[in-house]
């Protein structure tokens, strides 16, 4: 794969995850904010109560529905476009073993992605709650405070977190369909050259071309099976925008 389809393959798969972030970042964004303003309510009825036991145990099973969603709609439209590029004719049993593919994913993942997210907002308004009461300010207007901080915070971890799910499991889709091809393929990094892009994912790009789809990609010193693979740290994976190429040796 030359430079020029490394960046057609780019512009391609960069299209396609912005299209379905764009339609996980409404819900993401209305399920913190919902999350963060019942905290506050709890807060002001409550206000030696700082583990929202019941709000929490809530909040995992809504987010945990939206990232199920989430997961499946980019894996899928990712992996079927994956198939079209590597094989002529689908086989019908693809698709079944997909689906067994991306139970394990869930199953693998969830717990350890749901946790995460709803510990980030618990955190998030206890600091409010610790910088106020450090300030003297009274339950009402520390409460106040949390709500007014609900629209800037929940829309700001609604574009990362739907960023970086989406990007996460249309990768894992890209990796699954090629692998279920059954042919000899070679993968490679592509960075998303973007003012923002990690050092360490350009290196990537130079270092990590046309080596067998079995072996994982170093970056950073990390093993990652593909771009956003999870069992790579925050900061290789949050935000991440880099794709990946399969080609047959």
């Amino acid at each position: 794969m030359n430079n020029k389809q490394r960046q057609k393959e780019l512009r391609e798969q960069t299209i396609l995850l912005e299209r379905i972030e764009r339609r996980f970042i409404k819900p993401y964004f209305k399920e913190i904010k919902r999350t963060t303003n019942k905290m506050a309510e709890s807060f002001t009825n409550n206000p030696n109560d700082l583990e929202f036991t019941d709000i929490m145990e809530s909040h995992e099973l809504r987010i945990g529905k939206i990232f199920d969603k989430n997961w499946n709609v980019a894996a899928k439209i990712f992996s079927k476009r994956m198939r079209k590029q590597l094989i002529t004719k689908e086989k019908k049993d693809l698709q079944d073993d997909f689906d067994d593919k991306m139970d394990e994913f869930t199953k693998e993942y969830s717990s350890q992605k749901i946790t995460y997210v709803t510990q980030t907002t618990k955190n998030e308004v206890k600091k409010i709650v610790e910088a106020g009461l450090l300030a003297g300010e009274g339950v009402e207007e520390i409460a106040k405070r949390i709500r007014g901080n609900s629209i800037r915070y929940s829309r700001y971890r609604a574009h990362m977190i739907a960023r970086t799910e989406t990007h996460s499991s249309a990768n894992y889709g890209n990796q699954v369909a090629a692998e279920l091809t059954g042919l000899k393929l070679v993968k490679s990094w592509i960075s998303a050259r973007q003012e923002r892009t990690r050092l360490w994912h350009r290196n990537a790009d130079r270092a990590n071309r046309n080596i067998p789809m079995d072996e994982p990609f170093t970056v950073h010193g990390e093993k990652l099976d593909y771009c956003g693979d999870p069992k790579g740290s925050a900061n290789n994976i949050i935000n991440c925008r880099c794709v990946v190429a399969y080609d047959e040796e």
